[in-house]
């Protein structure tokens, strides 16, 4: 440095500098240069580094031995030691130490087997031999992991040697030995990357004497072979055996100066050459870095004087015990913070504006336009996944039915599906907001830095407040979309309903682009990274709504392309390659078609990720879509497809259109109310209550949280650093004096570098692409199952004699439980004539005197008489249960007694049947049931209709189908009148069901007999007659024994000439055992359809006395199952009730229900608010009274805004009055649905009232809810004037379209559709006025026509609709009709002279319904408008004198009112009902589903709740002495065997004279001969197989061995043993035709 004596004394000044702050306790953040040391592995770094100190300090070794950075700084003093910043305090004199000291800090951190770190090593080295000077030594480049490196270890070693070179303020020392070429040096590679121009790189090149001989690095030194701009030096280090001998440095500096002299290579240039060239180079380097920067750190010192001098104004009279000065810093911090919150949300009156990106208020302007839209865009259908589910629903929807028309649910379920797709992006956007609201309070919180617990307390208060709002806002977005799922308003106006779905939803739900002419929407820079040769250029773009082209430059001169957007799709794509920041997108075409040229997308990225986003939301806006998200399971969703597709019918194709239009439409009209409802909802519930919270709250929350004195109490740091800031300016200060006492006139000499080109090749991996693949897997089919044959049936029963008593008991079952069950038991019912002698056949049955006995009517309650052998004899009546009659006497009185108990003594008769059971040893098991006997006269007190009474009472008996008909006739009567074969006759015309039994032979006429009836030839039965004798009134006077009575029976038949041949099958025993036989024989065929039926009643009664099996008046698990399923029963008619379908009950007189409250949100409400608009006049008025008042003494130039938003949000607090009263109106109706959906309860009387009390609290309480919710609705639409809703005609277009609007009117085009028909009455109008008349009127879009009815023939006028108005009209004197008029409010005629049409409906509810009708076809009712002293005449005075300018504005803020209210009264007729359905009828349904009965629990005691009337305790024991009684009988019918074979019915007879003869006693019964086929008696069959005479069968062919089958009966035999099988099968030699065989297998 000799000859610039200046320069020499810039080291001296920086020390004085760094003394001047250190000694002040101030760390100076200088940018001093630092030289690091960077080589391969073994390249002589280390060597160098020590010919610098001229010590050996340094590890040495093979392989890797720097394996941490080492901070080196050289400083010339006077003595010669080391410091370590890690041994504070310890100075190393020994330099051996130091390498000790190195080698083992390194292997602390790194661990023994050649492990690296970047955690530095700081070694500070003074020395008289060094000059000042910071280096750093670099782990040495490897490629070959050793011991425990991790694999990557070259690019650990090269990530950190680049975190140092990489600072513009290093020097970088290359460090390459001479014996490896220099074009593979690792070091100048690395160099190159950061200091690609060379401006900090230093080439030095050792190992100079070990290169081979005739070779040498000339050209590298002259620095003509790979140039640097610093140039190379070569230094001569000592070899590794001149370091193991402990060669002396400085003996080793003067061989290298030798080296250099003698050198014939380098003579020339050894005065450059050597360690210590190379260590002034470095002192130069740094001398002249430190010139350059003296004047530049004058400035900086200048400037950081001012802004500390500037910060410390506040700490120059601070006085930290002041409470006083406290508070005052609290106050005005917390103001300070409102302020700037509300101008970060706001923008207006900012004194700091950003210049260089979104923040705050317009970066959540940007979150609600540009990225919430987007998010919405994203989540929309996918058509092929859409139409795939519309008509999987339909198909699941139908079932098994074959649909005829389009499903509603369908629509339902796909739409609800898509509406809660919204969820997310309305969250997502709700957690933007938030997160910038957040970050905005972190920035305003800034200003408290220095009160730290202030700041926290503060941004803790605040956040907590922000999280409290947001889950309150997204409690209420989840609140709009469930009530958006929880009514779907198919009556919304801009709902293109079933009709025009196929039509208008095509243009609707196509995905073409919006139609905006081909306006600009977006202008700016993006980069381009395809496209051949402009990849990777920034071009200039503009977007219309038809194109995109891109431009040279923003002067638009020079166009590069023009892309046309149809059909383009966009989707993201990865950053830019590595290390790059750039966020990329792409735009491509969905069908692979190429974008442009050979190029299949076109590849655009900006700088930040909000262009990224703003661009994004501007492809929106002009047609360009995201892309849809693919299913992994594409492939077999593909395929499923085309199989649907392939396979769908034209119906339900032609549906699933149809239901795609009506979605997409009515998606549309959700998305447009969620785009506009979800900022203003955010807006209203976080930004504007967290300002209004900061205002008003804030400090009363931070005063009340700690202690003012804590609250302001600085911390330790922050007293430091304001201590520092003094210390900080008192330096600056000292710092300025010293640098102004230096003189700066420095010469410095710089060599001029060369130009320098280097061509740097970049390689960007590509990884290879994975390709996806799945496999399929085919699932076996189970084996098919093998069916076992059944099992063989069981044997027979032991006998047809137990079936009988298995009746009785059945019977016993019932009438013991007392119960009257509806099942036919097989019986025998006992039915004739009065005075017919029934009782008598009975008692000889018993062998008995025991029935009450005398003439005229005797019988006058059914008896049902059980007979049962038995081994001994007494009798039992169920009514004395336990009591045993052994004297028959005994037994007469009874039922006399009881008969006359029920009846009465004077002959009346009851149905209430008396049960008897007698055993004994000489009956046969039957069961019978003497019936009054049939009379045609009253006597006594029986009623007129005695013989109707009998009838029905005997029908009861005789219908059923399982009960036999003993017909007992007497034989001195003729048998063609005979009563008993009559009734017979109704209820079994087939006869299969009657014997006929023929009593008093013994008192025929001499000469007469009945052996043609007898024989049955003379009026057949297919079942015959049998005769019997009973005795003579005078043998049971005589008491003549029944068994004397019996035999002389016998001898009478066996005596009587006409009767001896066929005494056999004559007599009581012959019709008791006939009767036994055949009570048999139908028992087992009734059984199997007994048991189905009392299966199906046991079934029956199961459901209704679930709840009775167990109960007990007393027992709380009865009353409380009994409680729950009322409560059920409640929830499931009030679903009903309110949904409208399945309904059990439809009511077709009146609306009810759901279908009331229908009616209420889609006629009554939209009437509502339509009388709530405003009047023209009176709104242009208070707008001109606005604009003027915002201007005050200004006069101003342009529309205020404050005008368009005062007038605006009047209008829509105005919307609160219809929306309420709507709760109001549903709240009742519903009111009405709970008090008939508890009718059920009626037999629970407290029950019912607790319930109607519960129910109605909570609907009461959910009203409340809802009008809170309906008020918050308004409050969101008073918070944020949406003005970029897409329905808003904007300030451009307000004049001419609002003027065409107005011009138009206010009805929507419909066409001139009919719109409502119906019957109503004029009250004026000509010949009619004073009077009314019922007319047919039609409502159209246009006019209203009234016919004289319905047919609509004869037309009687037709009223257009322009201009009218509707209003009220009182009603007449006593009438009760509802009347309203149309009239023309400029006071013209209506029709002809008559200024009003009055029209009336019977209920006020057609009235609201007619009125909501013209709403529909924009007739609107009279406006009331009130004139207090002339205020409207001056209005107009006003309006009138209006200057041009105020004029204009007027009309533009009324046609932008205009516009804006239609938006938000159709938002509010819409969320409205959906609001009423989510918070109070379905939370009601959930309420009752779910906590009514928790409620009911809590209210009182249970027990007094469930107190029944005595009436339901009777019902309910009734119906469960009917279960068990079911339950008993079918038990009793499992112990019997099926498998009996009985004899079959007789065939049939010629029996039509039952229906001639008894009309026509006089007509003489048919011949029984005739070409039918008969059944052989036994005697007949012989081997011919002859069937023998066609005589019909007797009633004894039924005792024969083997019985007989007629035509189409199947046989089944029981099975026999092998042995005699052939025997028995020659049994079956002959059967009739068309009988049908079934063999048992066990006979062959």
């Amino acid at each position: 440095m000799a000859g610039n004596t200046g320069m020499e004394q810039l080291i001296p000044i920086v020390n004085k500098l760094q003394d001047a702050f250190t000694q002040l306790g101030v760390h100076l953040t200088l940018d001093l240069p630092q030289i690091a040391v960077v080589g391969g592995q073994s390249a002589g770094k280390s060597s160098v580094l020590e010919n610098f100190v001229g010590r050996d300090f340094l590890p040495r070794g093979t392989g890797i031995v720097t394996r941490r950075p080492l901070i080196l700084q050289l400083i010339n003093s006077k003595f010669e030691y080391a410091e370590f910043l890690h041994c504070k305090g310890q100075k190393f004199a020994d330099f051996d130490e130091v390498r000790k000291e190195i080698e083992a800090e390194t292997e602390r951190v790194t661990g023994g087997n050649k492990g690296i770190s970047n955690i530095p090593i700081n070694l500070r080295v003074y020395s008289p031999n060094v000059l000042n000077l910071t280096l750093i030594d670099l782990p040495g480049m490897t490629k070959i992991p050793i011991g425990d490196q991790p694999q990557d270890i070259e690019q650990q070693i090269r990530a950190m040697i680049l975190q140092f070179i990489k600072r513009e303020s290093c020097l970088i020392l290359a460090i390459t030995p001479a014996n490896t070429d220099l074009a593979n040096s690792d070091a100048l590679q690395i160099a190159k990357e950061v200091d690609p121009q060379g401006f900090r790189t230093i080439g030095v090149i050792t190992k100079l004497d070990l290169m081979d001989d005739g070779t040498d690095a000339r050209e590298i030194l002259e620095n003509r072979l790979l140039p640097l701009r610093r140039g190379y030096v070569g230094v001569i280090n000592r070899s590794q055996k001149d370091i193991e001998g402990k060669k002396d440095i400085r003996v080793a500096i003067v061989a290298e100066r030798k080296f250099f002299v003698s050198h014939p290579s380098y003579s020339h240039i050894a005065d450059k050459m050597g360690t210590p060239y190379l260590q002034k180079t470095l002192n130069q380097q740094l001398t002249t870095h430190i010139g350059n920067t003296l004047p530049a750190l004058r400035d900086k010192l200048q400037k950081q004087m001012i802004s500390l001098d500037k910060e410390l104004g506040d700490f120059k009279n601070f006085s930290p015990d002041d409470p006083a000065i406290k508070t005052k810093a609290l106050l005005q911090m917390v103001q300070q913070f409102a302020l700037n919150f509300d101008r970060a949300l706001e923008g207006s009156r900012s004194n700091e504006v950003n210049t260089l990106e979104l923040s705050g208020g317009a970066r959540i302007n940007c979150l609600f336009h540009e990225r919430f839209p987007f998010e919405i865009v994203k989540m929309e259908f996918d058509e092929t996944d859409l139409r795939k589910e519309i008509a999987i629903a339909i198909c699941n929807i139908h079932g098994i039915r074959i649909g005829l028309f389009t499903p509603d649910l369908a629509f339902d379920a796909i739409v609800k599906k898509q509406i809660a797709r919204l969820k997310e992006p309305c969250m997502k956007c709700v957690d933007l907001v938030v997160t910038e609201l957040l970050a905005v309070v972190h920035t305003c919180t800034e200003k408290m830095a220095r009160f730290p617990r202030l700041r926290e307390t503060v941004e803790r208060i605040i956040t907590a407040y922000i999280r409290k709002r947001e889950q309150a806002c997204k409690d209420q977005l989840s609140l709009y979309i469930d009530c958006q799922l929880s009514y779907m308003n198919t009556n919304h106006e801009d709902f293109i309903g079933f009709a025009n779905a196929e039509n208008q939803a095509k243009k609707a739900v196509s995905g073409q682009a919006n139609n905006l002419g081909n306006q600009v929407i977006r202008k700016g820079y993006m980069c381009l990274h395809n496209l051949s040769i402009i990849k990777g250029r920034d071009f200039w773009f503009v977007l219309t709504s038809e194109s995109l082209s891109w431009y040279k430059d923003e002067e638009e001169r020079e166009i590069q392309y023009i892309l046309p957007l149809v059909n383009l799709k966009l989707r993201d794509m990865e950053t830019g390659g590595f290390m790059s920041r750039r966020h990329l997108f792409a735009l491509f075409y969905p069908s692979g078609a190429n974008i442009y040229k050979d190029y299949k997308q076109l590849e655009l990225s900006c700088d930040t990720l909000d262009e990224v986003d703003s661009w994004k939301a501007s492809f929106l806006r002009a047609g360009v879509y995201p892309e849809r998200k693919v299913k992994p399971e594409g492939e077999d969703d593909e395929e499923n497809n085309n199989v649907i597709e392939s396979n769908i019918d034209p119906v339900l194709k032609r549906q699933v259109e149809v239901i795609r239009n009506l979605v997409g439409s009515y998606m549309g009209i959700v998305t447009k109310s969620t785009k506009d409802l979800v900022p203003k909802t955010v807006t209203h519930m976080i930004i504007n209550d967290t300002k209004n919270y900061i205002y008003e709250e804030l400090l009363i929350h931070v005063y009340a949280n700690e202690d003012q004195a804590n609250l302001m109490e600085e911390s330790p740091e922050e007293v430091k650093r304001r201590e520092e800031k003094m210390a900080m300016f008192q330096a600056c200060r000292s710092a300025l004096e010293i640098i102004g006492d230096c003189t700066m006139k420095i010469t410095t000499t710089s060599k001029s570098p060369q130009s320098i080109q280097d061509n740097i090749s970049l390689f960007t991996p590509t990884p290879a692409p994975s390709a996806a693949t799945k496999r399929g897997f085919r699932l076996s089919t189970p084996p098919p199952t093998i069916a076992r044959p059944a099992p063989p049936p069981p044997p027979g029963n032991m006998g047809m004699e137990q079936l009988i008593p298995i009746v009785n008991k059945l019977q016993d079952a019932f009438t013991q439980l007392g119960v009257h069950m509806t099942l036919d038991l097989p019986q025998i019912a006992v039915v004739g004539g009065q005075s017919a002698g029934k009782s008598s056949v009975l008692e000889n049955f018993v062998g008995r005197d025991f029935l009450p006995r005398g003439s005229g009517i005797v019988t006058r309650r059914p008896l049902i008489l059980q007979l049962i052998n038995s081994n001994t004899e007494y009798a039992e009546f169920l009514h004395c249960k336990g009591k045993k009659f052994v004297d028959f006497d005994e037994v007469r009185r009874e039922i006399e007694a009881e008969t006359d108990r029920v009846t009465g003594s004077n002959k009346g008769i009851s149905n209430i049947p008396i049960n008897l059971r007698v055993y004994s040893p000489n009956v046969l098991n039957l069961t019978l049931i003497d019936l009054p006997g049939l009379t045609k006269v009253p006597i006594g007190d029986q009623p007129v209709d005695i013989e109707q009474q009998i009838r029905g009472m005997i029908l009861q008996f005789i219908k059923r189908e399982s009960c036999l008909i003993l017909a007992v006739t007497p034989a001195n009567t003729d048998l063609a009148n005979s009563d008993a074969l009559k009734l017979a006759k109704e209820v079994d015309p087939q006869g299969i069901r009657t014997i006929g039994v023929i009593t008093k032979l013994d008192l025929m006429d001499e000469g007469t007999d009945a052996r043609d009836i007898l024989e049955n030839k003379l009026l057949p039965l297919r079942r015959g007659y049998i005769g019997v004798v009973n005795r003579s009134q005078k043998d049971i006077d005589g008491r003549k024994d029944i068994n004397a009575a019996l035999a002389a029976e016998k001898k009478f038949f066996y005596s009587h000439l006409s009767y001896r041949h066929i005494a056999d099958r004559l007599g009581t025993p012959y019709l008791q055992r006939v009767l036994n036989q055949q009570l048999t024989n139908h028992i087992r065929d009734t059984l199997p359809s007994l048991r189905d039926k009392l299966q199906k009643q046991l079934l029956t009664l199961e459901k209704d006395v679930e709840q009775f099996k167990h109960f007990r008046p007393d027992d709380p698990a009865i009353k409380t199952k009994a409680m729950l399923q009322m409560i059920q029963q409640l929830q499931t008619d009030f679903d009903r009730t309110i949904e409208g379908s399945g309904s059990a009950q439809i009511n077709t007189m009146e609306l009810s229900g759901g279908a009331k409250i229908n009616r209420l949100f889609h006629e009554r409400f939209p009437f509502e608010i339509v009388k709530m608009e405003f009047d023209e006049k009176e709104l242009r008025r208070e707008i001109a009274f606005a604009i003027r008042n915002i201007h005050g003494i200004r006069v101003g130039l342009f529309t205020p805004d404050m005008a368009f938003e005062a007038i605006v949000k009047k209008q829509i607090s105005r919307l609160k009055e219809p929306s309420l009263k709507c709760v109001d109106l549903v709240v009742t109706e519903l009111s009405n649905v709970v008090r008939l959906c508890t009718d059920k309860m009626s037999r629970y009387p407290r029950l019912r009232e607790e319930v109607e009390r519960i129910i109605t609290t909570h609907i009461r309480q959910r009203e409340q809810y809802c009008k809170e919710q309906l008020c918050i609705l308004i409050d969101c639409e008073l918070a944020y004037m949406n003005t970029n809703h897409e329905d808003f005609i904007g300030f451009a277009n307000a004049q001419n379209q609002s003027e065409n609007a107005a011009a138009k009117g206010t009805r929507g085009t419909l066409g001139n559709q009919v719109i409502r028909k119906g019957y109503m009455c004029i009250h004026n109008l000509g010949i009619m006025k004073g009077g009314s008349r019922d007319y047919w009127f039609v409502l159209t879009s246009e006019n209203i026509s009234w016919y004289k009815d319905e047919e609509e023939r004869e037309k009687k006028y037709m009223l257009p609709l322009d201009g009218l108005k509707l209003k009220d009209i009182e009603q007449g004197f006593m009438s009760r009709r509802h009347m309203f008029a149309l009239f023309n409010p400029d006071g013209r005629n209506v029709y002809k002279d008559y200024k009003q049409l009055e029209l009336s409906c019977e209920t006020l509810d057609e009235v609201d319904s007619w009125k909501a009708s013209f709403l529909r076809a924009g007739v609107y009712p009279e406006k009331q408008t009130e004139t207090v002293n002339g205020e409207e005449s001056s209005g107009e005075n006003m309006t009138s004198s209006m200057d041009p300018q105020l004029e204009r504005q007027v009309e533009t803020i009324r046609n932008l009112v205009d516009s804006y209210m239609r938006i938000v009264t159709k938002t509010t007729r819409d969320l409205v009902p959906k609001t009423i359905m989510y918070m109070i009828i379905n939370h009601t349904k959930e309420f009752i589903n779910g906590e009514l009965l928790a409620h009911i629990y809590a209210s009182g005691d249970q027990s007094q709740m469930m107190e029944e009337a005595p009436e339901e305790a009777q019902k309910r024991e009734e119906m469960l002495r009917m279960y068990h009684a079911c339950k008993e009988a079918l038990h009793i019918i499992g112990d019997v065997s099926m498998a009996t074979v009985s004899t079959p019915v007789p065939p049939p007879v010629k029996n039509d004279w039952l229906a001639s003869g008894l009309d026509n006693p006089r007509l003489s019964p048919p011949s029984p001969g005739g070409p039918r086929k008969t059944a052989p008696s036994m005697a007949t069959v012989g081997s011919s197989g002859s069937l023998g005479s066609r005589v019909p069968l007797p009633l004894q062919a039924l005792a024969d061995p083997l019985p007989l089958f007629p035509i189409g009966l199947a046989v089944v035999l029981p099975p026999c043993p092998q042995a005699d099988h052939r025997d028995k099968l020659c049994q079956l030699r002959l059967f009739p035709r068309g009988v049908k065989n079934v063999i048992d297998t066990n006979y062959f």
